[in-house]
């Protein structure tokens, strides 16, 4: 009986590659210190971009500056609210018509301080509340108002007069 063959493939010996073989690199300061600067590089964008991010959510929702002398609106928001950023875009048009600066803050309800301030002034998102230089309130502006019509509220609320200083 005739012996059968074996099907399995057997493995051709390797030819020798044209290639070198690559070589070991060896420890290099240079090498390592430029890693580290290309890292640092690449974390630091994001890491300054969230810092300037925080720094101004700070700022606009500083309510501490009502009473400081100035005029100043708060509108009260809700994260998400179509309606409070179809309020924003409106006040922040009027403000930008003006030939003085207004102050303009946000109260986000989400917020224990946000809820705080909508609850002493009992109103809700996306309202204006317009304050005096001495932070008395002059009015509320609810729901979504024309740029227009706070143009002219903003124009009044500047042209109140201020305190005095000691």
């Amino acid at each position: 009986m005739p012996r059968s063959k074996n099907k399995r493939h057997k493995p051709t010996p390797s030819k020798p590659s044209s290639r070198p073989a690559p070589r070991k690199r060896s420890f290099s300061p240079r090498r390592l210190v430029r890693g580290v600067l290309i890292a640092v590089a690449i974390l630091a964008v994001p890491a300054a971009w969230f810092a300037m991010e925080a720094r101004q959510a700070r700022e606009v929702s500083d309510l501490s500056v009502i009473g400081g002398g100035a005029p100043v609106v708060v509108q009260v928001h809700e994260p998400g609210c179509s309606s409070c950023e179809q309020l924003l875009e409106q006040a922040q048009e009027a403000r930008s018509r003006l030939d003085e600066e207004l102050t303009l803050r946000r109260a986000n309800i989400a917020s224990s301080s946000g809820r705080r301030f909508a609850y002493e002034y009992g109103v809700s998102q996306s309202t204006l509340v317009l304050f005096d230089a001495s932070g008395d309130v002059v009015e509320i502006k609810r729901g979504v108002v024309a740029a227009d019509e706070l143009e002219a509220d903003f124009m009044a609320l500047q042209s109140l007069p201020r305190p005095r200083r000691r």
